[in-house]
């Protein structure tokens, strides 16, 4: 339901998403992203506006406020020149953490995100960061509309009425525990390859145990099967025909975590085990 500056093909390979081109300056650790025309809609496929630049920017500005208690926040620090520094500021104010550091507010003028005009955007980065292109498909970098985020404040995304989309589809319907209502956004820049119309997802507290009995019945599209029944499903001419493999799964992250001073005993070379800070 949102686009990204980056997406992935079916192979897993980087292509332009809202971001028609790109380019790195090494020497002042700054990309910059030209992006192309594409519009907001809300929960009905009504058109609000056009994306521009400055909605990246004011969404890592929603993030970086503490009272807004973003959950990925940290994911921009040590990333995004100055990100840091901002957050803590202000959770801070002049005092300090449990390590005893001093925080300073810092104006979000000074973090490293800025919109030069409507379609062109830069990040400058706290140091080099090989993998930043790739990360740019996760949520700390979606960007969401500006006015809507003043407007809404703490409410913002807590219903179907309570954001803007301009992703392959809209959330006409949210209720929590009952059912999701995704309709097609024919706004969107690419929707000549978005081939359904709508798509329903439906909850059931019992999914585990009967979502295949569903299946079965026609309620719905979709369940996995558990080793232990795999088999009869396969066997049963009823069913044999329903099961396909699972598509590749590339919505996550791999986080790896270096042990810079490690204790353990001299058997388990912890040598090995060290990295330069």
């Amino acid at each position: 339901m949102i686009d990204t500056l980056v997406e992935y093909d079916s192979k897993g390979q980087i292509k332009p998403g809202l971001a028609t081109e790109w380019t790195f300056d090494e020497a002042t650790l700054t990309w910059t992203f030209k992006l192309r025309d594409a519009r907001w809609v809300d929960n009905t496929g009504k058109e609000v506006g056009a994306v521009t630049a400055q909605d990246f920017v004011a969404a890592m500005k929603y993030q970086l406020t503490p009272e807004y208690e973003s959950a990925n926040v940290q994911n921009l620090f040590g990333i995004i020149a100055n990100a840091e520094n901002y957050y803590n500021g202000l959770v801070y104010n002049g005092g300090t953490d449990k390590d005893g550091k001093a925080w300073q507010q810092v104006d979000f003028s000074e973090v490293g995100v800025k919109a030069v005009d409507e379609h062109t955007l830069t990040y400058t980065l706290e140091k080099d960061v090989p993998y930043f292109l790739s990360s740019l498909a996760y949520i700390v970098y979606m960007p969401a509309y500006g006015p809507q985020l003043e407007e809404l404040g703490k409410d913002f995304g807590t219903g179907a009425d309570k954001m803007y989309y301009n992703g392959a589809y809209y959330l006409e319907e949210f209720s929590p525990q009952e059912k999701h209502v995704m309709k097609k956004n024919p706004l969107n820049y690419d929707a000549a390859t978005v081939y359904l119309d709508e798509i329903q997802e439906i909850y059931n507290a019992e999914y585990n145990t009967i979502g295949p009995e569903m299946v079965k019945r026609g309620e719905v599209d979709y369940a996995e099967l558990s080793s232990d029944i795999l088999d009869d499903w396969k066997n049963s001419e009823d069913t044999k025909n329903l099961i396909s493999r699972e598509r590749p799964r590339t919505s996550y992250s791999y986080f790896y975590c270096f042990n810079f001073n490690p204790q353990f005993d001299a058997q388990y070379e912890p040598d090995n085990w060290k990295g330069s800070e």
